[in-house]
């Protein structure tokens, strides 16, 4: 990769260019429901709170925090590396 023609480096560490909370909240929608046919125990809104839950403002690994939510739920049809790549 080259690193020469970069100009600047931004670090939005208030969310000021890309709210965050908002972003995490559709991506956690449209994942439970790109994966719906695999989650059919699991509702939609038990399935948002405990990504927020573990996700701890991003403090956690994703790997992780996939991990427990496949083993909370009990999902059976998915691992997480399927969440995890999606």
């Amino acid at each position: 990769m080259d690193l020469t023609n970069i100009k600047a480096i931004i670090f939005d560490l208030e969310g000021t260019l890309l709210d965050r909370q908002k972003s995490r909240d559709k991506f956690i929608e449209e994942q439970y429901e790109r994966f719906h046919d695999y989650l059919v125990r699991v509702q939609a809104s038990d399935f948002r709170k405990k990504f927020i839950e573990l996700d701890d403002d991003e403090d956690h690994d994703k790997p992780d925090l996939y991990k427990e939510i496949i083993k909370q739920f009990n999902i059976d049809r998915l691992t997480w590396k399927d969440l995890f790549n999606d």
